[in-house]
């Protein structure tokens, strides 16, 4: 049985449109390190390992009724991934995360400038099938399906406004399902690198945002809906070197809209 060691990190930055009845313009960047095995087997080859993950980003949030509100928020967690990858080309995926978010928000409620903090823990998951077929000596197509879970719970926060006595106001967790359908076609230029686009559909079947203030609801928005994903990049492998780069650009359209880029980078050793 032969073992070979990976490192992997991955920078991602972007500007997204969240549609909720109202809607949430998001700003953000993502740091993911991690370190992997990768095992030969009968079947093909396992890779597996733990990873850290740190993101920061600020919020615009515009309500139908005109209510304007902005903050910033942070999150960083632990996790394990693996992917296992078959010589036909079959492969299936997944990884478990958990971490603490950050968040601050100060806007305009019933004519009083108010704002407050919050905290609170997410776990997060996803599994992975998908198959790579060459289709001409410089040519492979990867068909996939992904689904994507992530809870993040509840918390009691404190509303401060000038002149008024404070208020509670209670979030419930927020859980979110998703599951993509996507393909992606990769074409080798070279030894050293390739190109690749892809297309996919993402479907959100849950995403709402409940509170309560003195036991009655707030209004609830939701992110719930459909959204088009195409992706661009670019991969790299200099001559002689350990490290893989794969920088990419992604724009979305649908219930989720906007520009996402990333950086990654692989190196064995």
């Amino acid at each position: 049985m032969n073992l070979a060691a990976k490192g992997v990190t991955a920078i991602g930055t972007g500007s997204l449109r969240a549609e909720s009845g109202s809607y949430v313009d998001a700003k953000s960047w993502a740091l993911n390190v991690g370190f992997a095995k990768e095992i030969n087997n009968r079947q093909g080859k396992l890779l597996f390992g733990p990873l850290v993950e740190y993101g920061r980003g600020s919020y615009d949030s515009y309500l139908d009724n005109g209510t304007h509100g902005e903050g910033n928020s942070s999150y960083w967690g632990l996790g394990l991934m693996a992917r296992q990858t078959n010589h036909d080309g079959l492969y299936y995926e997944g990884s478990l995360r958990g971490g603490k978010v950050k968040a601050d928000y100060s806007g305009n409620v019933n004519t009083l400038n108010v704002n407050y903090d919050s905290s609170s823990n997410y776990i997060a998951a996803h599994l992975g099938l998908g198959k790579v077929s060459k289709i001409s000596a410089d040519d492979q197509l990867d068909c996939y399906v992904k689904y994507f879970y992530s809870r993040q719970s509840g918390d009691n926060v404190t509303m401060h406004a000038a002149g008024v006595p404070d208020e509670v106001y209670n979030f419930d967790s927020v859980s979110s399902h998703r599951l993509r359908l996507g393909t992606r076609l990769t074409h080798k230029l070279n030894k050293q690198s390739s190109l690749y686009g892809g297309v996919a559909y993402q479907y959100e079947f849950d995403g709402d945002a409940r509170a309560t203030y003195n036991g009655n609801s707030t209004p609830s928005p939701s992110v719930k809906g459909g959204s088009g994903m195409f992706e661009l990049g670019w991969q790299v492998k200099p001559d002689a070197s350990p490290l893989t780069l794969d920088l990419g650009l992604t724009a979305w359209a649908g219930k989720q809209r906007g520009l996402t880029g990333q950086l990654g980078m692989n190196w064995k050793f």
